[in-house]
């Protein structure tokens, strides 16, 4: 695939990620504020972890992955472009969620200033603005 393209493809793929991580998916699965609510309460029920909850609803998305490349070689047709994009884009979100639930563990962002301009400089700004973090 042709470099500008492929760039093409990724812009396209984050803004839909983003799209679907606060937009509809957001609406379904946040609740008060919380982005991982829905994986805190799996956790309870299941008597685990968010980040194990997190892992048993990834492991589908995988699977599902997993299904599509066998059929294709089994000789089934590429599947369509809707379909390919609900699933990247899905496998994706649940990336940046454990990110997410693992900085917020780590209490990370209660932490060195320093670290945190490094690492997330957007979410730097944001504490400085709101006079959670020091500039």
């Amino acid at each position: 695939m042709d470099v500008e393209i492929f760039k093409l493809v990724v812009d396209e793929r984050f803004r839909f990620c983003s799209e679907l991580m606060f937009g509809t998916k957001d609406v379904e699965y946040s609740r008060n504020g919380d982005k991982h609510h829905n994986f805190k309460a799996q956790g309870l029920l299941d008597n685990t972890s968010p980040e194990r909850s997190l892992w048993g609803n990834w492991k589908k998305h995988i699977i599902s992955i997993v299904d599509i490349l066998d059929g294709i070689d089994a000789g089934k047709s590429v599947p369509s472009p809707e379909h390919i994009r609900e699933k990247f884009s899905d496998m994706i979100n649940y990336v940046v969620l454990l990110e997410g639930l693992l900085l917020e563990r780590g209490k990370v962002f209660n932490g060195e200033p320093e670290t945190i301009r490094k690492f997330y400089p957007g979410v730097f700004d944001f504490l400085v603005g709101w006079g959670k973090c020091d500039d």
